[in-house]
């Protein structure tokens, strides 16, 4: 099963026990996968809360505007507001234009370095163990400093993703276009990101080149597919 079909069944209760082993196994031994759930899970969370919130803040402004006595209209109201609500918000989803900055956020995350783990031995033995030190520190302007000094193409991509972090997409993109795509060990992770960069530079052209590339096969399809289908 795809990985992010495992994460969709987990969450609506349907992994099998030969499925939820599995799922347990990547928790441990795959990195992306955990920072992928515990994404979903968060959000997941964070979606439930606000709508609570949003329906509690709803019912207290009912409570005080009816009296005691007006408890039918006062439920006839609610419903009449919640359809209004769906209705209105239905129109606006089918005539907004795609909210770019939505986009991104919900689909930007931090990329793991899994190019070279540094070796915890509290020695920084050159460049490159210093580049990856600060970024696994998550400190992405000294990332970029460092990175800008090795130059090759593993290390724009890192560059690429420090700046993208600390908001400089128009210098991710300059680093993004300079790196040999076609023999790029993680060249589906950079036609990932680069996609997402361009969410940020206005480029709907290059993402919609970049995201039917993954949409098929790999291990960003359900996510280039779902982006694509936003886009529209």
């Amino acid at each position: 099963m795809e990985k992010q079909n495992l994460i969709n069944a987990y969450f609506e209760g349907s992994l099998t026990d030969e499925q939820y082993l599995e799922f347990q196994k990547l928790l441990r031994s795959d990195a992306v996968f955990l920072q992928e759930f515990t994404f979903h899970k968060n959000l997941k969370k964070a979606i439930i809360a606000e709508e609570r919130a949003a329906l509690k803040k709803q019912l207290e402004s009912f409570d005080k505007k009816s009296p005691a006595r007006a408890f039918p209209m006062k439920w006839i109201a609610v419903a009449a507001s919640f359809i209004l609500l769906v209705t209105l918000g239905s129109l606006f989803f089918y005539n907004e234009k795609p909210n770019y900055e939505k986009l991104y956020t919900e689909n930007f995350r931090e990329f793991p370095n899994l190019s070279h783990p540094v070796v915890r031995s509290g020695t920084v033995e050159n460049e490159i163990d210093k580049a990856f030190s600060v970024y696994d520190k998550k400190d992405y302007k000294n990332a970029v400093v460092w990175f800008s000094k090795i130059g090759n193409d593993e290390a724009l991509f890192y560059k690429g993703i420090s700046e993208m972090t600390i908001g400089n997409h128009q210098n991710a993109a300059s680093d993004f276009a300079k790196i040999n795509k076609e023999n790029f060990p993680l060249r589906e992770h950079l036609i990932w990101y680069e996609a997402l960069n361009y969410l940020k530079t206005g480029n709907v052209k290059k993402i919609k080149e970049n995201l039917k590339l993954l949409k098929n096969n790999g291990i960003y399809k359900e996510k280039a597919a779902e982006l694509l289908s936003g886009l529209d």
